[in-house]
């Protein structure tokens, strides 16, 4: 088995990406039928269940309920609009109060002492699916814990930081891996200190095609036996498409929402509701990148270095700010 790892950049506010299965159907959590307020992390009404799964779009979900212990691991959904920590009962709930964009949203809870946490493509078996990427920010619980320690270890301080893994395999069981940060706090400037806590974009396109994904989260918080901090993250909309084209809509005013970004490397680009667009990339430090003209309603700008970078995008209908985080 051939192994690679992609290492990405730290997550930004927003996305340009596209999927190359045209047939591939996002997995939002909306066709779950979920009743309002509420989750699932398992069938708790029959005793004999241990390990399931369960199916959004395109994608399939493995789950494990622990009935004797009320525990579960691995993926679960829900449709809570509370952002506020304060006991157990809160662990499905996002760090920015809700799903992106709609109601409902998956839960995801790395457990390596219960096994592999996975999504498959089971209609993609044969040779995969490049899957385009997923929303995802941290749970409410992992927030809490970031900001105010969580009683096994204290609040994130220098150096600390929080990592998802991603690793894709395709038909012949070849592995790409992506690593991005859920939170970094390496940097000597304490206003560049962040943990993931609205919804971002990762681009999954690099692990190519593939026909399942496994997902490690790792901290350096840790204890003799694993990683202190919560390993729990909140996912929407996986395998969605490219922003709307803004075909038939009339724009009265600008917003940061009709933008997206996506970070690769030194790049950011940038992905527009409208053609017309200009971007300039700015540092902390004052240091005022090129202008660059959109393209197809896309800009790509070269990012000055790591760290927080805000990006000036000029329209026809006014200016908006974006942070991008490399």
């Amino acid at each position: 088995m051939k192994k690679t790892t992609v290492l990405c950049s730290a997550l930004t506010l927003c996305v340009c990406s596209t999927v190359a299965a045209a047939d591939l159907v996002p997995a939002t959590f909306e066709d779950l039928g979920l009743a309002p307020e509420s989750h699932w992390c398992g069938d708790v009404d029959d005793e004999d269940y241990m390990m399931g799964t369960f199916r959004s779009g395109s994608f399939e979900f493995n789950n494990l309920y622990w009935a004797e212990y009320n525990s579960w691991a691995f993926f679960a959904y829900a449709n809570y609009t509370g952002n506020v920590y304060k006991s157990l009962e809160d662990q499905f709930l996002t760090a920015p109060g809700g799903g992106y964009n709609s109601d409902t949203y998956g839960v995801m809870f790395v457990s390596s002492w219960m096994g592999s946490t996975q999504i498959t493509l089971p209609d993609y078996e044969a040779e995969g699916a490049e899957v385009s990427g997923m929303w995802i920010t941290n749970s409410a619980w992992v927030a809490d814990a970031i900001a105010n320690g969580d009683g096994m270890s204290g609040p994130f301080e220098a150096g600390d930081t929080m990592t998802l893994t991603v690793t894709g395999y395709d038909a012949d069981e070849n592995a790409t891996s992506i690593e991005t940060l859920l939170a970094d706090y390496t940097s000597s400037n304490q206003e560049e200190w962040y943990a993931v806590n609205s919804w971002h974009w990762l681009d999954l396109t690099p692990l190519g095609k593939v026909t399942r994904m496994e997902f490690g989260i790792t901290s350096t918080k840790t204890n003799d036996y694993g990683v202190t901090t919560p390993t729990y993250l909140c996912i929407d909309d996986l395998g969605a498409e490219h922003i709307g084209t803004g075909v038939g809509q009339t724009m009265a005013e600008i917003a940061p929402t009709d933008f997206r970004v996506s970070v690769t490397g030194e790049c950011a680009t940038v992905s527009g509701r409208m053609a017309e667009f200009s971007v300039r990339a700015v540092s902390l430090d004052g240091c005022v990148g090129p202008e660059v003209n959109a393209v197809g309603g896309t800009a790509v700008v070269t990012l000055p270095g790591r760290g927080v970078t805000l990006l000036n995008i000029t329209t026809p209908y006014g200016n908006v700010t974006l942070k991008a985080i490399r």
